[in-house]
């Protein structure tokens, strides 16, 4: 039986916009079963509305609203509350919406090989892997890679 894989994020619409509609295909090619996106933003803007209107493409409602300023505790109670349903069995990915992961092998089968080796938790380290000015490096743009 396959894995069933969630991701949560929660992605701030002043500076993440661009880089909404390459984080969620990255995932959904990745083997991502389900997405648990929470929206912030300091107050209700046009972003916000751009933001939902992009994950409106891909079939994804946001999971929450949260109005305010950012502040880490409040984050971690929305990544906590976005996957309190789920079962012992399902996993879950967090990242952020600049970062873009990878596993030695195929996802579903690495999760299942943890589960047969009966690991529950995995960590790894973070590569930054959008520049400075918000770009997306060639290696993971696969516009320009299918564009060859």
């Amino acid at each position: 039986m396959k894995n069933k894989i969630h991701l949560r994020t929660c992605i701030g619409v002043k500076y993440d916009l661009p880089l909404i509609r390459h984080f969620i295909e990255y995932y959904k090619d990745f083997g991502v079963d389900e997405f648990y996106i929470t929206l912030s933003s300091h107050s209700e803007r046009q972003n916000l509305e751009i933001a939902k209107s992009i994950l409106k493409e891909y079939d994804i409602e946001p999971f929450d609203i949260w109005i305010g300023p950012y502040r880490e505790h409040i984050r971690g109670e929305y990544l906590c509350n976005m996957v309190d349903h789920l079962n012992d069995d399902e996993w879950v990915l967090t990242a952020d919406c600049d970062e873009f992961q990878e596993y030695p092998m195929e996802l579903h089968r690495f999760v299942s090989q943890l589960d047969e080796d009966e690991v529950t938790w995995v960590e790894g380290a973070i590569v930054d892997r959008v520049s400075s000015t918000g770009e997306i490096p060639e290696k993971l743009n696969k516009k320009l890679l299918t564009s060859e």
